[in-house]
């Protein structure tokens, strides 16, 4: 997976990207905004990632990391199956060695799992759609 996104990134020329994981259908837009407006401040755009989980103080499914293409080229290689598999694990396991900013959460929800692993997730995120 980090390959992946580690090729894409260099194919079309970015320095930075956006990973939002697609077990995450109810993101909220709003935290993404967020994310962005921390990375384009001038002192946190030479930050190796940019997150809102580090530590987690948002629902499980309001997950956004802002991760640098040259950081991830470089700690690619040093990272276990495991770590590559979920890209980012690597910078949470070696944070001395990186430079991470986390965005915290105010709001007290963050035991709500709004992320889709299985079916009976898929069954209550449906429930919490037809009530809107």
């Amino acid at each position: 997976m980090a390959k992946r996104l580690l090729d894409t990134a260099i194919s079309y020329k970015k320095n930075f990207f956006i990973r939002i994981n697609g077990d995450s259908p109810l993101i909220d837009p709003k935290i993404i905004d967020k994310v962005i407006s921390i990375y384009k401040k001038k002192k946190f755009n030479n930050y190796d990632l940019i997150t809102n989980v580090f530590p987690r103080t948002f629902p499980k499914g309001q997950s956004v990391e802002i991760i640098k293409t040259l950081t991830l080229k470089s700690c690619l290689l040093k990272m276990s199956r495991d770590e590559s598999g979920h890209v980012t694990k690597y910078f949470y396991r070696n944070p001395s060695k990186l430079k991470i900013k986390n965005l915290k959460s105010n709001n007290s929800q963050r035991q709500t799992k709004l992320s889709v692993d299985t079916k009976k997730d898929m069954v209550r995120i449906k429930k919490i759609l037809e009530l809107k």
